[in-house]
């Protein structure tokens, strides 16, 4: 989506992308939420992980799984913002939301102990998300927009294709780290993982983010 905000030369370009991407990103949502859900429901999705099952994590993975869709839209806003390099108000209204659902969540965490981490994954991304969105409108673009023209579809999906298994790869070989750190040595260890695995994550978006502000700049121009 980046990419093509950014090779786009009108509003109504970058719009149709936008919502075109919005379609892609909540049906292939709906699908995985749906499969996950049921493979939860059915008590076999824990065991998969190698996460004991409870009650308490359950609810926790089904707060979890219903991010995923929030997380896919708040993903399009990022990346139509850095499409049209509007690096100020990504950061401001980042920053801000992060600030506010973290002032939100931090007691509730307290509170509800490991549901609570559930919790304050929702309301974090919600609040990044709906302060993204507003900023994408503010420029103008419809942020809830849905099509699905399966031309642009297809041509959003032919870049995003690597960037997806990459992903995907990725996660699945964070999550099976996380399971055998948490059956071998406990929630605590998985705590004392975070920490460094935070500021690693931090340091390659820095990287790769500057890389790719500079080749932003060099396509649209």
């Amino acid at each position: 989506l980046t990419r093509n905000v950014a090779a786009a030369r009108t509003f109504e370009d970058r719009q149709s992308y936008l919502s075109h991407a919005n379609g892609l990103v909540l049906a292939l949502s709906a699908i995985a939420l749906a499969g996950t859900l049921i493979l939860l429901v059915s008590g076999k999705l824990l065991g998969l992980a190698e996460i004991p099952s409870s009650h308490i994590a359950q609810i926790t993975t089904a707060l979890f799984l219903l991010a995923i869709p929030i997380s896919g839209l708040q993903n399009n806003y990022i990346a139509l913002l850095q499409g049209i390099l509007d690096v100020k108000g990504l950061a401001v209204q980042r920053g801000l939301a992060v600030l506010l659902a973290t002032a939100i969540s931090v007691p509730i965490v307290w509170i509800y102990g490991f549901v609570g981490a559930g919790i304050q994954f929702v309301v974090l991304s919600t609040t990044v998300t709906a302060m993204l969105g507003w900023r994408v409108s503010q420029l103008g673009y419809r942020p809830l927009t849905v099509r699905c023209e399966p031309k642009t579809l297809a041509l959003l999906a032919s870049f995003g294709l690597i960037s997806m298994l990459s992903g995907v790869a990725q996660g699945l070989s964070e999550t099976a780290i996380r399971a055998g750190l948490i059956g071998q040595s406990g929630p605590t260890a998985n705590g004392l993982l975070q920490a460094p695995y935070m500021l690693a994550t931090m340091l390659k978006g820095v990287v790769l983010g500057s890389i790719g502000t500079v080749a932003l700049e060099t396509l649209s121009g």
